[in-house]
């Protein structure tokens, strides 16, 4: 199935702003720690589960959720991390 110029353009822009508004995510988990300003909210499997705990009302509105590896265990314990979005 061929995809019309306006088709290909729209979907290189939905591409482009998916990866720009990803980028801050996508960097602060390939670091492997949590960033600096995390607070651990319960245990974790997918950075989706982590939502919930890092959500209002307990964090404000851009809080992030990371599912990281616990930095204090010796086991590969996961928990979520909620961290604000401009943490470095």
């Amino acid at each position: 199935m061929a995809l019309s110029k306006s088709q290909l353009a729209t979907l290189l822009i939905l591409c482009s702003l998916l990866f720009v508004s990803q980028s801050k995510i996508l960097k602060i988990e390939g670091k492997g720690n949590p960033p600096d300003e995390c607070k651990f909210r319960g245990g974790c499997n997918t950075s989706e589960e982590c939502k919930i705990p890092c959500g209002p009302p307990r964090f404000p509105l851009g809080t992030i959720g990371l599912c990281v590896r616990d930095p204090f265990a010796h086991s590969a314990v996961h928990l979520c991390c909620c961290a604000p979005k401009n943490s470095s």
